[in-house]
């Protein structure tokens, strides 16, 4: 009986709670030699981003992260996160959005890969590829 009661509160206060529209999106990259040299292309990759897509971005950069916040208003950020596993460095993206727009989280979520891409490729992107 204890337990259907539990469970009972548990479905009722799981129920009270506000919806969330909230959404992320997390990319892998190839990993990297360093923890700098992931910062860097992280930075470049923004830069593109940036240079390709012009917005108010800000750009915060930590010893690891380097973050993009305001990539669509104040609903999507993204993080570029250089983690050293193993003794190589597994670079990842992450794109959040605090609205209920997947469909602009994920397509800032490709644009800033294409970006990291471009920078690995040493071009811009939409460039022309041969």
């Amino acid at each position: 009986m204890s337990k259907r009661i539990f469970t009972a509160g548990l479905l009722t206060c799981a129920l009270a709670l506000p919806a969330s529209a909230e959404g992320w999106s997390v990319i892998d990259f190839t990993s990297m030699p360093d923890i700098a040299t992931c910062v860097s292309h992280a930075e470049a990759a923004i830069g593109v981003y940036s240079q390709t897509y012009p917005a108010p971005v800000d750009v915060v950069v930590a010893q690891s992260t380097i973050g993009a916040y305001g990539l669509r208003g104040n609903v999507v950020d993204g993080l570029f996160v250089c983690t050293e596993i193993a003794g190589l460095v597994a670079p990842m993206l992450v794109v959040h959005n605090s609205d209920d727009d997947t469909d602009a989280r994920i397509l800032i979520a490709d644009r800033l890969a294409e970006a990291w891409d471009a920078v690995a490729a040493g071009a811009s992107p939409g460039a022309p590829k041969e």
